[in-house]
Formats: structure tokens, sequence, C-alpha cells
């Protein structure tokens, strides 16, 4: 069929469905327009599938065995262009507030066109960033942009360059084989991960300096919160041009956020024509979450956030969701149900592996000289171990899969979570249960886990029958209306029931001094037994005169308890019924004063029945006497474990 023909056909069908006669008769140059933009859109896409293939080549060549294929590929298949400001959007009580006016220009023009053309007199530079901000990703890409620059035969030579993660054992000693030190750029990612600078940040630097600074231009990135204030950033160098330069500052530069541009430029490169819907909740989330989706590392996972369609508070709920999700997936591989039984049964063993695993990480993280294993170390949880991570049921490789792993083995054999965050957050769970690993953890270094471990803390304390003072302020206000930015300034906490949460947790509430257990809402049994007393010191003359307390007095012997005790061995209740301190003993005295006269009643009334429990050693007496008695125990652990914290009683 020629043009000529296929033109009268389409007239014809316009004809038939009563077109207007303008698109009559143009209807065919449409069409051949239309199918020219399209083939360009389809070359466009072609090219671009290309140079991102290229470009994968020539990053996992270089960048072995450091970073895996699919580091490279989570760095470079959405990237938006990093973008900068001199300002730091960590001083924010929440991201993209108060400095949204603040200049932000991209960060690797700069390093292209002025830095690394030495245009500027600096000579160091120190890219910080708060956690998932895009730090390594920023220096990948500043990498493969630098390899891909075209230059001029008559133009000056291009320096080389090379990126290494400080992460890792013996990079030092990697720096120093580096020749041609004059004529190579050096990208130094991720100090806040290097082991000897969690130990002193201030001697590492220098001795990474003293090896860094016969190099053309070093590139070093960090965690804003890895120095304890922004006054003790690093600012001097310690070393000095030859000429009228002087010496040689850090150039500090903070990644910024992504602003609502950038974030609607990666959902369309993450969600193509084809994925309308997906797109559309996604936008969804990002409104409802939006302080926390604008961390590039937590949009990068956008697309397992969208199966759950739920709107997040915190940012420990978008970590355990993606950790979700990748559990989910893992035990529904192939094979999976035959080896372990059930898919449900492998998805708890595996968490309760990644559990495991990042304590070990963090525990032998100095014998390391980083946060990995070896795949020839020894390491099991449960039926699981490293040597089933290389079977064909659970592929966590430095291969590329179609999805995300939040756990990978690099070249080198060396198992590491897939970002730091995600390790932090599998301590901050061990954390919120182990009462004895939430009181010696040790922060440094963890700013992230801190954050979470707040979060958890607050979301516990919000279901929690109970009060808090501030600071500034001695009104009592209910743990159910507390928030975030609030918590740093709690000072006093009551708590009126039994509760399940780990007390050691309260360490990371920086200005609490004082952690009240009163039981209100606990058995008659437990304000008999747990809360009064049946000597009452003379310098307590307010209390001793009371009229309740005499009341009560009349009606509450102790000493069946104290032999109950004795024979049982519950040492530490039997010794908590002697020993009042003054303030413990004003703590009881507002209880007592609380009481109103049908609780006095109540407690008259089930004297004899209390009693009689004891002759006849009654079981759920003894239950909860042994729970008591345990909650006393972990109590007076705590005291001596918080010298800052006064614990009543």
């Amino acid at each position: 069929m020629n043009p000529t023909e296929i033109s009268s056909l389409l007239k014809e069908i316009c004809e038939s469905l009563n077109c207007p006669i303008w698109l009559t008769g143009n209807l065919y140059w449409f069409l051949i327009v239309g199918l020219l933009c399209g083939s360009l859109k389809v070359s466009w896409s072609v090219v671009q599938k290309i140079a991102l293939w290229r470009n994968r080549k020539i990053l996992n060549r270089d960048l072995h065995p450091y970073y895996t294929p699919g580091d490279v590929d989570n760095a470079t298949r959405y990237f938006i262009a990093t973008k900068y400001q001199k300002v730091s959007p960590s001083e924010d009580e929440e991201p993209g507030r108060k400095h949204i006016a603040s200049a932000k220009e991209k960060l690797i023009p700069l390093f292209l066109k002025k830095a690394f053309q030495s245009k500027e007199d600096a000579k160091y530079y120190l890219i910080l960033a708060d956690t998932g901000m895009g730090k390594s990703t920023f220096l990948i890409n500043l990498y493969l942009a630098y390899k891909n620059q075209w230059h001029s035969p008559l133009a000056v030579p291009k320096f080389r360059i090379k990126l290494l993660p400080l992460g890792q054992p013996e990079i030092v000693k990697r720096i120093s084989e580096i020749s041609d030190k004059e004529h190579t750029i050096l990208l130094l990612d991720a100090f806040d991960e290097d082991v000897e600078a969690i130990k002193d940040y201030r001697a590492r630097l220098n001795e990474l300096l003293a090896h860094a600074n016969p190099f053309r231009i070093i590139v070093l990135t960090c965690r804003t919160q890895f120095f304890p204030s922004q006054k003790e950033e690093p600012h001097e160098t310690g070393y000095f041009s030859a000429g009228e330069h002087g010496e040689y500052k850090f150039q500090k530069l903070y990644i910024s956020i992504f602003d609502n541009k950038d974030i609607t430029k990666y959902l369309h490169k993450r969600f193509n024509v084809l994925h309308v819907k997906e797109r559309k909740l996604a936008k969804k989330i990002v409104i409802q979450s939006s302080t926390l989706l604008v961390r590039p590392m937590l949009l990068s996972h956008i697309k397992e956030l969208v199966v759950s369609e739920q709107s997040y508070e915190f940012s420990f709920q978008v970590y355990a969701e993606l950790i979700e999700r990748w559990l989910v997936r893992e035990s529904r591989k192939p094979g999976i149900r035959q080896k372990y039984g059930s898919e449900s049964r492998f998805k708890e063993i595996l968490h309760d592996f990644s559990l495991k695993l990042a304590t070990n990480l963090y525990s032998n993280r100095d014998e390391r000289g980083g946060y990995f294993i070896s795949n020839d170390e020894p390491f099991q949880e449960d039926v699981l171990s490293l040597s089933d991570i290389e079977s064909e049921y659970i592929s966590l490789t430095e291969q590329v899969g179609k999805t995300q792993s939040l756990l990978n083995r690099n070249a080198a054999g060396e198992y590491k979570f897939a970002h730091k965050s995600i390790l932090e957050f599998f301590l901050a769970k061990k954390f919120a249960k182990d009462q004895e690993f939430a009181l010696e953890f040790n922060f440094t270094g963890m700013d992230t886990a801190l954050r979470f471990c707040k979060e958890m803390l607050l979301e516990d304390l919000r279901n929690t029958d109970g009060e808090y003072t501030g600071a500034t302020s001695h009104k009592l206000n209910k743990l159910s209306q507390l928030d975030l930015p609030q918590l740093d300034s709690v000072s006093t906490i009551q708590i009126n029931t039994f509760s399940s949460i780990n007390l050691a947790r309260l360490r990371v509430i920086p200005k609490l001094h004082q952690i009240t257990i009163l039981n209100k809402s606990t058995p008659i049994l437990y304000h008999l037994y747990y809360s009064l007393y049946l000597h009452v010191p003379q310098d307590l003359q307010s209390l001793h005169d009371s009229f309740k307390m005499k009341e009560l007095r009349e009606h509450i012997d102790l000493r069946d308890l104290r032999h109950f005790l004795e024979s049982l061995g519950m040492k530490e209740l039997r010794k908590r019924l002697e020993f009042q301190t003054p303030q413990q003993l004003q703590v009881i005295k507002e209880l007592v004063e609380s009481l109103d006269p049908q609780e006095i009643t109540d407690i008259e009334q089930s004297r004899a029945v209390i009693h009689e429990s004891l002759i006849r050693r009654d079981g759920e007496v003894i239950e909860q006497l042994q729970i008591a008695n345990e909650f006393v125990r972990e109590l007076c652990l705590l005291e001596t474990r918080l010298p800052n914290h006064v614990i009543y009683y």
C-alpha cells in the first residue's frame, strides 16, 4: 500500500467518524510526526540503556573489590543529581523547613568545572550529610562523570582518579600504594565508618591526611552527626601550600535533601508510563511521610513501600517495612519451603539470623577493622549459617538481582549490610529487648541507631500509663502526649504500672534524672507488699502522723510477709520492705495520700484473705511475688548501672 492509498484510507475513516475537516486533511502528516517522535523516544531510550551498561562496566572494573555490582546498579540506575549547600540541613527540626531558601547548586559540576580544573585554591573537601542522604552514591557518580568527561586533544591531560571506602581494613596501606599521587584525585568514602575514626577521629584524620596530602585533590565524605558538634567538624588540615595561600583549609559542603522537584524526577524515573498506578501510590506515600522520604536512601526503596500502602511517622517504621518486604521476598524463593518447612519459619529464622549477625558485626568491629564478617568465619543462628548464604536458596551475593538485598557479599567474600543504617536498625531492636545490651551499648559513631532507639522508646512510652515533666516545667503531662522533639527535654518520668518496657532504654533521654515506678493499676497485693512499709522514720513526721497512714497501719502487718519471703528466697523483695530512702518515702506518702476511703476499705477487707493465702502458699500469690521480686532485682541493677538516674519505686 503506497502513501496515497494510506492517506485515502485514513480520510475515509475520519469522514465515517465525523471528524473535523482540519483533522481529516492532515491526519496522514500527524501520523508521520507521531511515528517519528515515537521512534526518537525509543532510540533515546536505547542510547540511555547502552550508556548505563557501559558506565556499569567501567565502575565494576575500577571499583572492584570494594563496591559490588549491586552497589553500582543502585547508585546509577535512578540517579538524581546531588545538590549541595553551605548551611547544614541537620540544624532543622525537620528536614526542608528552616533552610528551604538556602542556595542549592549541583555538586558534581562544581568539582568537574572548578575544583578538578584547578580553578579553586582549595585542595581538601569535606562533604557532610545525614545518614541515607547519598554520600556514597554521589562519589560513585562523581567518579563516573569525571571518567566520562571529554577532553580536547589540545587540553591538559586529565588527572587519574581513585575511590576508596574507609570502612575497609588496611585502607591506609592501600592509599600509600597508589602511584603518581601528584596527578591523582583521591575520593575517600564514609569517614564515619572507619573503626579507628570511631575510637579517635582527630588522630585518625591526622593519619589519613599524612598519607593523602601528596594527592592532587582530596574529597572526604562523612555523616554530619559523627562529630560531637558543628564547631568540632574539621576545619584546619595542618598542611601548607608553597606559595602565598598559606594553610589548606577543609572546604565544607553539605548535601541537600531532595526537594519536591527531585522527588518527582525520581518517581518518574522509577515508575514509567506503564506503572502510573504505582507512581500515584508512591506520591501519596511521599506526601504522608514527606520528612522521611527526602532522604535518597529511603526513597530508593519506595517500590517496597508502595506495596504496604501505609503512612509513617518515624524513620524506624520505614526501615521495619523495608526489612519486612526483604524477609518476605527471601522466604518465597524456590526451595525454601522444602528445606525449612515453611515460608513463615524461614522468615523468622532469617530475621533472627540478621539480628544476631548485626550484634556480631558490632561486637567484633575492632578486631575485623569494620562492620563485616568473612565467609570463612564460623557463624550460625538456628539452622542458618553463612555457608547457606552461598547456596541456591538465598542469593545474597554480589550478583545483581531483580530485587534489592539488604545483606550483601563483596568480591572479597565479606558479608555486610547493604547500608550501615540497616545494621543500626537491628542494633536498635536489640537495644530495645536486651537490658544488658542496652546498658553496655556505645552510641559513638551510631547516631542513626540513637535516633531509632529514641523513636522506638517514644512509641512504647505513648502506650504506657504514666506522666512526665520537662526540664523547664514541673507540670505533669501524659506520656501518651509526648512527641519526639520533647523527648530530649524530659527530666522525670513516672510509670503507673508494671511495664514491659526495658527501663535501661531510658538512658537515651539526655536530661532524664528521675524515674518513678508507682504501680497504681496493679492488684492490691502489690500496693500492700510492694509500696507500703511497716516502720516510719521519725524524721518524716508528716507521714508518720498522717491519718490515712495510721488507719492503714491498723490493718497492715508485714511480718508474715517477711517470713514468707525469707522462706522463698526472695531476698530483693525482702530487702525492699525494710529499706526506704527519704525520697522513696516521699513518693510513698503521695501514694498513700491519694488513696480514697473506698480503697482503704478494700485494703482492710482483703487483709484476712491475703493472710490466709500466705499460710497455704497460694500459687497465684507466689507467682505475683516472684514477678515483683524479679522487677525489684532489675531495678536494683539499674540503680547501680545508671548512676546519673534516681529510681523511686
